[in-house]
């Protein structure tokens, strides 16, 4: 088993208890992360859409979703609200 983990390590060229760039938290994924949102808040002009912007900005930064992911959760939030019939922007 030993031997089996030290080549492991050995291919992966690391060792799996140090942190990698993806896992450690950075200002500058911070910044880019919440950067990304300011833009859309300008266009926004109904109230529901500060919802799915809010819940957005927690999916990435608290429970730090990616962003396809976060971005398809919240185009569905929006063809829901749609289809019950929120205001669209017009």
């Amino acid at each position: 088993m030993r031997e089996a983990r030290r080549r492991a390590q050995h291919t992966l060229g690391r060792m799996p208890s140090q942190p990698t760039i993806a896992t450690r938290p950075s200002r500058l994924r911070l910044g880019r992360s919440s950067a990304r949102p300011v833009p859309l808040a300008g266009a926004i002009t109904e109230s529901w859409q500060y919802a799915v912007l809010a819940g957005s900005v927690v999916l990435m930064l608290v429970a730090r979703w990616g962003v396809v992911t976060t971005l398809l959760l919240a185009g569905t939030a929006g063809v829901l609200a749609a289809l019950l019939g929120a205001q669209l922007p017009s």
